[in-house]
Parts: structure tokens; C-alpha cells; sequence
């Protein structure tokens, strides 16, 4: 009669808990659907100084005038498929050797790129950077590991503790 009181509990945890996987995986998921914007200035200054953005976001320079053409020049060392990135059509970023989904979290140093905004093929000034940050929803599955783990110590725990008594009552 215990064990299936024990289970019933297990049920209903997981139970509890199912809904908040699925769905919270959805809700707490980065807006990827529009681009990271930078907003390129006519004195070749951008908007933010740094841009954070995850592994599978894009990202996209904003031109302030059509009479020029601008873009931002990477040099050797590129998050985007390309190492120049022309203004006005949105990039990917993507893994590379030094910066991917492992060294993101662990070394993320490594995960900055530093780029020049070009004005008609020549550069204008040096841009702090592209800097790849992990996705936002990292605390939540961190959260709930920790819940599950703490639950599922717990229900070992119980079991344990009726089976002595169950024994101990023989």
C-alpha cells in the first residue's frame, strides 16, 4: 500500500512538472524572429558599443543613408559565415573552433569579435565588437535541474525510509 502511495506522488510530479518543460521552453526561449539590430551613425559610430547575441540569432547593421554603402569588416576572426557583413541584410551567427555552444559558457573571452565599420570600402572606425553570450534560457533549465534533482533525492529518500520501517514492522 505505501509503494503505491510513493508512485502516485511520482505521478503526480511529474505531472507537475512536464508542462513547465514544454512550455516553459517556448517562453523563456531568446526572440529570434527579428534580427539584432545595430544602427550604423553618418560619423560611422554604431548605436550600442558592444552587441550581445547567441549562437543562431542574426544579426543586422543598419545603413543610416542609401547614397553610401556600409559594412562591418571583421578581419581574420568572424562570427558570421563571411568576414565582411554588408549593411542592410542580416546575418547568422554562427559556432566557430573558439567560440561554440561548450566555450561559450566556459571560456567567454574567447567569444568576442571585434570588427570595423567600413564606409564605401574604407574604414571609418573601429567598433568594440560583436560579443556571443548564451541563450537567456540557461537559468531556467539550470533551475530546473536543481528542482529535479532535488525532488528526485527526495522521493529516494522516502522510499528508503518506508522500506526500513515496512522491515522493522515484520
Amino acid at each position: 500500500m505505501n509503494s503505491s502511495k510513493i508512485h502516485r506522488y511520482e505521478l503526480l510530479i511529474v505531472l507537475l512538472i512536464l508542462p513547465v518543460g514544454v512550455f516553459g521552453f517556448t517562453y523563456f526561449r531568446p526572440d529570434t524572429s527579428q534580427p539584432l539590430p545595430v544602427d550604423i551613425h553618418t560619423d560611422c559610430s554604431v548605436s550600442l558599443p558592444e552587441r550581445q547575441a547567441s549562437i543562431d540569432q542574426e544579426v543586422i547593421w543598419n545603413a543610416p543613408d542609401k547614397n553610401h554603402q556600409y559594412s562591418a569588416d571583421f578581419g581574420s576572426r568572424s562570427p558570421f559565415s563571411t568576414y565582411s557583413v554588408p549593411a542592410g541584410s542580416p546575418r547568422q551567427v554562427q559556432s566557430t573552433d573558439a567560440c561554440n555552444r561548450v566555450s561559450v559558457y566556459a571560456h567567454p573571452k574567447t567569444c568576442y569579435f571585434a570588427y570595423s565599420v567600413f564606409k564605401d570600402g574604407k574604414s571609418c572606425l573601429p567598433d568594440p565588437g560583436v560579443r556571443v553570450v548564451p541563450p537567456d534560457n540557461l537559468s531556467f533549465y539550470i533551475i530546473l535541474a536543481i528542482g529535479l534533482l532535488g525532488i528526485s533525492t527526495y522521493f529516494i529518500f522516502l522510499r528508503t525510509r518506508l522500506r526500513k520501517r515496512a522491515s522493522s514492522l515484520k
